[in-house]
């Protein structure tokens, strides 16, 4: 049992496997999923402030989904709403980046201010300050205990969770363009902007993801 638990390619499959599970379960499911849905709208946020458009609120709801709202202008608009699905995908592979390079801590540091910073300066609605609440309060516990093995397994969980969840949201918009191209979230954002079909943006934003996916499976996965 010792050498299992040294094991740390089997411990890595294992969060991994726990993690696809468990994004799937009825209530921790969607409480574990806003953490990607948090990285998709600071994407939004980010690009935001780079391009100086005032940012009004963020939103994160039960169902998982989020909304950042802004103000501007036609052609800002369109570059802040092609963010957040490639903002979500590259964190996770920075995520990988840092855990490969054993920057655990760091990374369990930068989620919790980047929580902060959204609670106090962006989010707005109750159950989006109850969801953030409690994320600030777990990672601070975390970092409270301060315990290396704990935390290793916390960043681990928290990447996979951001691997996963940001490729299976791109495939459900692709789904959601398909069904009904004015109620596919980013992609229909970008329609009413250019008037090109919301599945081909899905499909962008698909293939983004698969992209950057690739070479973090290549580069950071462990194989033996």
């Amino acid at each position: 049992m010792s050498q299992l638990l040294q094991n740390e390619t089997l411990i890595f499959y294992f969060i991994f496997i726990v993690c696809g599970i468990g994004i799937f379960l009825p209530v921790i499911g969607k409480y574990v999923r806003l953490i990607e849905t948090m990285i998709h709208e600071f994407g939004h946020v980010l690009l935001s402030l780079l391009l100086g458009c005032p940012i009004k609120r963020v939103n994160l709801f039960s169902d998982t989904s989020g909304e950042t709202i802004i103000s501007a202008p036609k052609f800002k608009t369109l570059l802040i709403a092609l963010a957040g699905y490639p903002f979500a995908s590259a964190t996770s592979f920075v995520y990988f980046w840092a855990n490969v390079h054993h920057y655990q801590r760091y990374m369990l540091y930068a989620l919790t201010i980047l929580s902060i910073l959204f609670l106090i300066l962006y989010i707005r609605n109750l159950f989006g300050v109850c969801w953030t609440i409690s994320l600030i309060a777990l990672n601070c516990l975390a970092i409270y205990i301060d315990n290396e093995i704990l935390t290793n397994i916390l960043s681990n969980i928290y990447a996979c969770i951001i691997f996963i969840e940001s490729n299976l949201s791109a495939l459900r918009l692709l789904v959601l363009a398909w069904k009904n191209g004015n109620k596919a979230g980013d992609a229909s954002i970008l329609y009413k902007q250019t008037h090109i079909h919301s599945i081909l943006y899905a499909l962008i934003f698909v293939g983004i993801n698969i992209f950057i996916s690739y070479y973090t499976i290549i580069l950071f996965f462990p194989l033996d």
